[in-house]
């Protein structure tokens, strides 16, 4: 009886997944849906599309991330599931990735692979890089008119960064 039970739960979250991007307890705002933009300082355009708990992040019109986040008391908690390789192929190599998506185990494996980091970094940066890849910080949100602000506040530092997006 406890292995049907299990696999019942097994088969509930992967469906949960599929056709929710999010289970039971995970919630979104939906205020947050939407497509989101701004202007880096550099002048390149970033773009965030929020959908019910599933996100895609662009810059300057190329995809190069999504996932899927979640909301709890003001607090947006995004978690990245794939890269768009055609995005970060020159970065890593031409020619290593093909313009498609990869899961974040995917693109941090051809990382590796390409040896291409490794000529002006050293491996413990290497392996911080690619950790944040796959490692968003959690922000706390506000939605104030046609704003979204994200307030990303890090354990190891008393900084913290205010990013405002504007609606698109």
């Amino acid at each position: 009886m406890k292995k049907g039970k299990v696999i019942f739960g097994l088969v509930f979250i992967v469906l949960c997944l599929l056709f929710f991007g999010t289970c039971a307890g995970e919630k979104t705002d939906p205020g947050l849906n939407g497509t989101w933009v701004r202007t880096s300082p550099a002048g390149y355009e970033m773009e965030i599309k929020l959908n019910n708990g599933k996100y895609e992040e662009k810059f300057d019109d190329i995809s190069i991330a999504r996932g899927t986040f979640s909301t709890n008391d003001g607090e947006y908690i995004p978690v990245r599931t794939h890269i768009f390789g055609g995005f970060w192929s020159v970065g890593l190599a031409v020619g290593a990735l093909e313009s498609k998506w990869y899961s974040v185990d995917e693109f941090i494996s051809i990382a590796y692979k390409t040896g291409f980091f490794e000529s002006y970094m050293s491996e413990s940066e290497i392996d911080e890089f690619l950790a944040s890849i796959s490692s968003l910080p959690k922000a706390s949100y506000s939605v104030d008119a046609n704003s979204l602000i994200l307030k990303y506040e890090y354990e190891d530092d008393d900084e913290e960064d205010i990013v405002i997006y504007n609606r698109k």
